[in-house]
């Protein structure tokens, strides 16, 4: 599974053939170790390379090719904001907090009930 900084990385690729890792760092405040961790991935996976200074980095034809057809996983994912999604395991059968969910409403009838 492709992590959505490897995501980005490969967009921007994609539309601009090269980018200054430098300059992305200080646009997006990625911390360098999370870019240089995506930029290893991807280089190790042959989709992309860097400047003999490692300041540049653009797709391989491979990666060019690679995201094309791939483009459906990467352009189209509805999933960029992965903390919106509520994990299996919290959701799960008998948990309180996501299957008992009460009305302000429906606690005040509670209240009143216990109180006569």
């Amino acid at each position: 599974m492709i992590e959505t900084i490897q995501k980005q990385l490969l967009r921007i690729l994609y539309e601009q053939e090269t980018i200054n890792l430098y300059t992305w760092h200080q646009e997006t405040c990625l911390s360098p170790i999370s870019i240089a961790n995506a930029v290893l991935s991807l280089r190790k996976s042959g989709l992309l390379q860097l400047s003999d200074d490692h300041e540049n980095a653009c797709l391989t034809e491979y990666g060019r090719k690679w995201i094309e057809r791939n483009s459906k996983e990467l352009f189209a994912s509805k999933s960029e904001e992965p903390w919106k999604n509520i994990p299996e395991e919290m959701t799960a059968t008998g948990d309180i907090f996501f299957h008992n969910i009460f009305e302000v409403s429906d606690i005040h009838k509670l209240l009143d009930n216990k109180n006569e």
